[in-house]
């Protein structure tokens, strides 16, 4: 495991976690799982729907919001208080949520073939697909975001001390 190096700012650290990198927007999310229960509903059958992307949509939405309160009730108050044992629990939760997210977002490129719509999509599907790909986009963008943060913090290795 690694050591937190103590930085100018203690606030700096978290600073960077919390700020994700600009999003292209689009359509929200509740409005992408909205819209894939949908067309999963109308399109039974259908070649080319979409089976179970509402279902994994609720997960994602599941592990970010975990993620989300791991950060704030757990690594952050460790991080400013320097609490390395809390630190790297912290952590390795958010690595698993994060590799969830992952597989997750790589599970809806598969159904989606690529958010390939079949010939005869209607515009409900195109809007879905589309607001599917910048979603995909956007997640990964900032899981690597901070990802890139996190590794900044971490530098020796602290498992004897805890």
């Amino acid at each position: 495991m690694n050591a937190v190096v103590p930085s100018a700012d203690v606030a700096d650290p978290t600073r960077r976690i919390e700020t994700p990198p600009q999003t292209r927007g689009g359509i929200q999310f509740p409005h992408l799982v909205l819209l894939a229960e949908m067309i999963e509903d109308i399109h039974t059958g259908d070649a080319g729907n979409p089976v179970g992307l509402c279902e994994i949509l609720c997960r994602i939405r599941s592990a970010s919001d975990a993620k989300k309160a791991t950060k704030k009730h757990c690594l952050y108050p460790a991080i400013q208080a320097g609490a390395q044992c809390d630190i790297d629990a912290s952590i390795e939760t958010i690595r698993t949520l994060r590799s969830d997210l992952i597989r997750d977002i790589a599970h809806i490129t598969s159904i989606t073939n690529e958010f390939t719509l079949p010939d005869d999509a209607c515009t409900s599907w195109a809007t879905l697909y589309a607001g599917l790909a910048t979603f995909s986009d956007d997640l990964m963008n900032r899981l690597t975001h901070e990802r890139e943060a996190l590794s900044s913090l971490l530098k020796t290795s602290w498992r004897d001390q805890c």
